[in-house]
């Protein structure tokens, strides 16, 4: 190998090999030596610590690999070391001699039970991966010392009651529970218990979270499937002040802390899957994204929307059973969303997915299928006067329909709605296993008068709906809604008001609403309006836009019809 001095790069993947000579130590110029899945290596020699120039070493899937030899002297280039997936079952104490370290994988190595407390010696340690390490239960105290750490991952560990210590860290950006509440693989917990009566399957341990005050710089927080029951959540949760998103997946709570709204620049929660969920706190401000997909308690999603700030805010509830019941959600959520801001900045947006089967009736124009086409549009004429538009259709996923890896890295089901003319589209997406409990689900879509390239003020609009993910997917119905400034300023008191309404007068009022005769629904293939009963709050609502027309046809009157 003398000859060889030279070499920067050795590429061994995947070869036989079943041990690394000891004088690989004359290679001195070699920058990266990489042994990626090759299953037969057993060992690596003491020598390999000459390699002064070394900056990557790569080990992942030397599944025979027990031992990383003691690190006889300071390795002070080498930044990335990769031992994912070997057997290894410890770290050597000498690895504070690799004070550049930046990156270490330890992850899917089943047989690691500890680290050493000398790892507060990687002063330049950026990211750890420790995930999948099934037989770990902690680690060091001293991990709290590493200042300049990023990137901790201890997904799926033994790891229940963490050191504090990892709270204290003040850089840290990324932190990765999610699968920590298996009991532990070292099995010997559960011995103790009369007659052994409990197997590891069956007594999941939730983990048990400290005080989060000291994570100051936390961007994103994952926690799925950690077993966290109520108030299991640290209510100091508020003081990630940097935190934008976190994941709560699959897991065991019935309510979520109030002071989650504290979280200011939180951009994304994920709540998928926690079965026992009855309700959402209000979201933080700038929430963008809240996926509550499979969360089949939630009963409510009232005041969720009270601080929002966000200019798209987008809501999942696919397969939420529960919400069903709740007649004039879609209007509800509406409203208090475009009560705080929609009036005072008209460029916000709001999606909204879930149960449902029925446009809501209050929709001027409704249709069959997954086309509408409106012509001539009556608002056109006080066009000034319009906020925005409320779009919706009903769609179905079919049971086979499992998504598709197309713009994801899971399978996805995803919806389009789209203009014609328009080269802009707004979209839905979710993960394939959702859909198929409830079949029909409501999309309801805000869009402000501004801010998109949509052209709403044209003499005839069409707008369709289709799936990206499966084309047999089905569109039921659509409907399109345009929503006046006087609307929105009367909603809240429309909603008191119709509190108020007996089964008397309401018969009056709906005798009088269809005896008026006025064409609201104008849409292809709709025909004459079809005027059913109406809710409380629907026909309060719906005598609101009877008025606002009237008012229309007067200005129209007055000023000729002119825009």
């Amino acid at each position: 190998m003398a000859s060889m001095k030279d070499l920067s790069d050795l590429y061994l993947d995947g070869t036989s090999i079943t041990e690394v000579p000891s004088s690989i130590e004359l290679l001195t110029g070699l920058e990266l030596l990489t042994l990626k899945g090759c299953k037969n290596l057993s060992s690596l020699p003491v020598t390999i610590s000459s390699l002064k120039c070394l900056r990557t070493l790569e080990l992942s899937g030397c599944s025979k690999l027990k031992k990383f030899p003691q690190i006889v002297a300071s390795m002070e280039d080498l930044s990335k070391l990769y031992l994912d997936g070997t057997s290894i079952a410890e770290v050597p104490s000498s690895i504070e001699l690799l004070p550049g370290l930046e990156l270490l994988y330890l992850n899917e190595c089943k047989n690691l039970v500890r680290l050493p407390s000398s790892i507060n010696g990687l002063k330049s340690l950026k990211t750890l991966n420790l995930s999948g390490c099934c037989k770990l239960e902690n680690v060091p105290d001293t991990l709290g010392k590493v200042e300049s750490l990023e990137e901790l991952d201890v997904s799926g560990t033994a790891i229940r009651r963490p050191t504090s210590s990892i709270f204290l860290m003040k850089n840290l950006r990324s932190l990765y529970f999610s699968g920590c509440n298996e009991p532990p693989a070292s099995a010997s917990w559960h011995l103790h218990l009369p007659f052994n009566l409990l197997g590891k399957s069956s007594c999941p341990v939730a983990l048990m979270l400290p005080s989060l005050t000291g994570v100051c710089s936390l961007t994103k927080l994952d926690l799925s499937d950690c077993g966290l029951g109520e108030a299991a959540i640290p209510s100091d949760i508020d003081n990630l002040h940097s935190l934008k998103e976190l994941y709560l997946n699959r897991n065991n709570f019935v309510t979520l802390p109030a002071s989650i709204s504290g979280l200011l620049n939180l951009e994304e929660l994920e709540l998928e899957d926690c079965k026992r969920l009855q309700s959402l706190p209000q979201i933080p401000p700038n929430l963008q994204f809240v996926r509550a997909n499979g969360c089949s308690s939630l009963v409510t999603l009232f005041g969720a929307l009270k601080l929002c700030r966000s200019k798209y805010t987008i809501i999942n509830c696919i397969d939420s059973l529960k919400l069903l019941r709740k007649n004039g959600l879609a209007i509800s959520m509406l409203r208090e969303y475009l009560e705080l801001q929609a009036v005072s900045d008209p460029g916000h947006k709001l999606s909204i997915v879930f149960p449902g089967s029925q446009i809501p009736k209050w929709f001027m124009y409704q249709n069959e299928g997954s086309s509408i086409t409106v012509t001539r549009p009556s608002y056109l004429y006080n066009v000034n006067k319009v906020v925005g538009f409320a779009i919706c259709c009903v769609f179905q996923v079919p049971k086979h329909s499992t998504g598709t890896y197309l713009f994801h890295s899971y399978p996805a089901h995803e919806l389009e709605c789209s203009m014609d003319g328009s080269g802009e589209g707004h979209y839905i997406y979710f993960r394939g296993k959702f859909g198929h409990v409830v079949s029909d689900h409501l999309w309801l879509l805000f869009l402000p008068r501004h801010g998109h390239n949509w052209q709403f003020e044209s003499n005839l609009i069409r707008l369709s709906f289709r799936s990206i993910s499966d084309p047999t997917w089905k569109v039921k119905r659509c409907g399109f809604h345009p929503i006046y400034m006087h609307e929105v300023e009367e909603f809240d008191e429309t909603t008191k008001q119709s509190t108020r309404f007996t089964s008397c007068n309401l018969n009056e009022v709906h005798h009088d609403f269809v005896g008026s005769n006025m064409e609201v629904a104008q849409a292809s293939g709709s025909g004459s309006s079809q005027w059913k009963w109406l809710k409380p709050v629907e026909v309060a609502v719906v005598m609101i836009m009877m008025r606002n027309h009237n008012l229309r046809d007067l200005d129209n009157s007055n000023e000729g019809q002119s825009l």
